[in-house]
């Protein structure tokens, strides 16, 4: 058997071994795929033969909270691309809380709430509908 090899540097591991991914490591070169951090024992995600801490597991495969930047716990909001814990989905203008039944509008990529919404100038509501028209019918196309 002998002395086991490094996946990172290719040298021999005399002192403490990590043995993740298939391979044998030295401590400090067994890191974040995207921060470069060791784990340091610490618990580690993996995907696609890489490994990552558990923030960055997240940002790249997971839910993010769009307000707070924690990992979402439980129900996900999810809308423009972008998440929410349940309990911060409410309006970008008036911080009114929205739920899953509550009617919302983009703005910015953000949610506005119909009351704030209905205050917009006229003219910016125009532009808004045909904008959001103009996508849909690219959408299909």
């Amino acid at each position: 058997m002998g002395i086991p090899i490094c996946g990172a540097c290719r040298r021999p591991i005399e002192e403490r071994v990590v043995h993740a991914l298939g391979k044998a490591w030295h401590v400090e070169h067994f890191v974040c795929a995207k921060c470069e951090r060791p784990f340091f024992g610490t618990r580690h995600y993996e995907k696609k033969g890489l490994a990552y801490c558990e923030t960055h597991y997240h940002q790249l495969f997971g839910n993010i909270c769009f307000v707070c930047n924690n990992v979402v716990q439980g129900d996900v909001f999810s809308a423009f691309n972008k998440a929410w814990c349940v309990s911060h989905f409410c309006c970008s203008i008036c911080d009114r809380k929205m739920s899953q039944k509550t009617k919302f509008f983009e703005f910015d990529l953000k949610p506005v709430c119909r009351v704030c919404h209905e205050k917009f100038p006229g003219e910016l509501k125009k532009r808004l509908k045909k904008y959001h028209d103009d996508l849909a019918k690219k959408g299909q196309s």
